[in-house]
């Protein structure tokens, strides 16, 4: 097996990165002038949009007095239609900017709404320019099984509908340098060994056989941000499949770098998105941050000897996006500061009275912060935050779970844009998901000066034992 890992991390190496943007302007530290920053543009889906072929879901323009780099990023929630697949990605003039957010119902036992997340950055010219989000359903084979490797005739997929506030960033000049990458070809199949590698309290035994995807430099003096986002199926067999940043090729930590899972069997979805974040803080040393694959290590209780029966491939078209230098509000807040996938899960709801975990519909912090803002300053800044969802049932307690598990940002205790969903019914109650929302203040709605509390929230609303969502970096932002 590790002969094939080995060849399986040379195919992942020769992947091709889609273009590298850095941008022309200045050192670390330096800003933007207000009047290009104060392009930026953030956009919300007002109603509910039916989707049966490609279709522009939001769209925005920028007129740029010079050359500049774009950030752009778009959370939302796209619904079933029956047996249908889905894709959302982000345009620029025409060109697709952004990774692929790909979930497949096709095969799931009972198809439930979904997060995605769409990212990506570009330097563009001067002049006037179109920022679309576009969602399109995507012709695939068909699933065999658990094997969801593409052969056979491509099938349609058919038509689904996308929730009412997905959003829509545009982020003009977000750092002084730029990186956005994407898979030029699917990675694996994997079959990795984690067995033995997580107690039952959640703890790592020891180091996780990582396959790194995507790299890009960060000069030393500089801070971070990394967003990776993207896809992976079942190619032989379901299980847990996840994404993470890496630093200089190691896991640096759950305050550094979060954990993105999604469980990759017909009870769930075989085809299903994720993504994940970091940020890293000055350092005296030039780093490499890596866009990285595991598998959920299992603790050995859960079944299999502990062992993930895994076998997965990341799919063609998953992005990492970097942002260095230039930041001067960039921050993370984090509620973890261990090295686990598994050990900052939280009971955000409970149906059953139990009085160690919030009733179902209460709203429960993830994280928080403070961003000060000086005078001057634009007030433009960019949130991002990510956790994971588990109904919290795997059908030991009579498959109760039923609902959706929401995330959502405020900023001085109001909310900010819109709340994200992922659906929970008793065929997926047991399976880990990602999720993800994010909002850019600009505009009439850009960060006044002075100092603003910033916060991340969870809630669980339908019948659960217990539903869970994890901590691990779960809020970043930047300007």
């Amino acid at each position: 097996m590790w002969a094939g890992l080995a060849l399986a991390v040379a195919l992942v190496g020769a992947l091709a990165g889609a273009f590298l943007a850095p941008s022309a302007l200045g050192r670390e530290g330096r800003r933007s002038p207000a009047w290009q920053r104060s392009l930026s543009v953030y956009r919300l889906l007002a109603e509910t949009r039916t989707v049966s072929a490609p279709t522009t879901i939001l769209s925005a323009h920028i007129t740029l007095a010079r050359k500049d780099t774009v950030f752009v990023q778009s959370d939302g929630t796209y619904i079933p239609g029956g047996s249908s697949a889905a894709n959302v990605y982000i345009a620029v003039d025409g060109r697709k900017a952004s990774n692929d957010s790909l979930v497949d119902w096709r095969t799931s036992h009972l198809p439930t709404a979904h997060p995605f997340d769409a990212v990506g950055a570009l330097t563009l010219p001067a002049g006037r320019h179109l920022v679309e989000l576009i969602a399109e359903p995507p012709s695939l084979p068909l699933c065999v099984g658990e094997n969801c490797a593409p052969s056979g005739p491509a099938a349609s997929g058919g038509s689904f509908t996308v929730a009412a506030g997905a959003s829509l960033s545009v982020l003009v000049h977000p750092a002084t340098r730029v990186s956005f990458h994407v898979t030029g070809s699917d990675a694996g199949p994997f079959d990795l060994t984690t067995a033995g590698l997580l107690t039952e309290d959640n703890r790592l035994l020891g180091p996780l056989p990582w396959v790194q995807l995507l790299s890009a430099n960060v000069p030393r003096g500089a801070t971070a941000v990394a967003l990776g986002s993207g896809w992976l199926y079942a190619a032989g067999h379901g299980g847990d499949g996840m994404l993470s940043l890496l630093v200089d090729g190691s896991f640096p930590g759950n305050a550094v770098a979060s954990w993105a899972n999604q469980d990759t069997w017909p009870g769930a979805e075989s085809r299903g998105s994720l993504s994940t974040q970091a940020f890293l803080s000055r350092q005296a040393r030039p780093r490499t941050i890596s866009l990285a694959t595991v598998e959920l290590p299992w603790a050995p209780s859960w079944g299999n000897g502990g062992e993930d029966p895994l076998i997965y491939s990341v799919a063609a078209g998953s992005g990492l996006t970097v942002l260095t230098g230039g930041m001067a509000l960039a921050g993370s807040a984090t509620g973890d500061s261990t090295n686990s996938p598994n050990a900052s899960g939280v009971w955000v709801g409970s149906s059953t009275g139990d009085p160690n975990s919030p009733p179902v519909g209460t709203p429960v912090e993830l994280a928080s912060g403070r961003i000060r803002v000086p005078r001057g300053d634009s007030g433009v800044v960019m949130l991002s935050a990510k956790s994971r969802t588990h109904g919290g049932d795997n059908g030991d307690t009579g498959s109760v779970s039923h609902g959706t598990i929401s995330l959502w940002l405020t900023i001085d205790g109001k909310q900010v844009g819109s709340r994200v969903f992922q659906e929970i019914e008793a065929a997926s109650s047991g399976s880990q998901r990602s999720i993800a929302v994010s909002y850019l203040a600009a505009g009439p709605h850009a960060l006044r000066p002075g100092s603003h509390r910033v916060a991340v929230w969870g809630r669980a609303d339908g019948s659960f034992v217990h539903a869970y969502m994890w901590r691990d970096l779960p809020l970043v932002w930047f300007d």
